[in-house]
């Protein structure tokens, strides 16, 4: 995500210039800001002081961090989906599904080996499963 040249109270003290009555062109021509990213901040952060900005700004971090979890969980149990309709009991044929959940789902290989050591656990099939997908 790109990173605004505007700080938090640079912001807030745009905003509150325009509500003590300046003009929004004059601000931006100011402030070197186009009239769209005025009403932009305006909408997101209008009536807010900068500890209720703070806690916004905390709560987006972690509502990404949330869905990153999702996602990453999500695709777990789709991959260990797969392996319990098909048998998985030799190292070999888990490699082997490790792999395709490599290919397949684009899975991180740390995930395909850590979802197929929950299904069945195997000594030393997480080495075994690093070692094979990366040649």
């Amino acid at each position: 995500m790109k990173k605004s040249r505007y700080t938090d109270s640079q912001i807030l003290s745009i905003l509150k210039q325009n509500e003590a009555g300046s003009a929004v062109p004059d601000l931006c021509r100011e402030h070197g800001m186009s009239n769209a990213t005025f009403y932009k901040w305006r909408s997101k952060f209008g009536g807010m002081d900068a500890s209720m900005m703070k806690r916004m700004k905390e709560l987006e971090d972690e509502n990404r961090r949330l869905k990153k979890m999702y996602a990453e969980e999500k695709l777990k149990s789709e991959i260990a989906r797969e392996a319990i309709e098909k048998k998985v009991v030799k190292p070999s044929r888990r490699r082997e599904m490790a792999q395709r959940a490599v290919t397949d789902y684009g899975a991180k290989i740390r995930v395909s080996c850590a979802v197929f050591l929950l299904v069945k656990p195997v000594i030393g099939i997480k080495r075994s499963c690093r070692l094979k997908t990366l040649k």
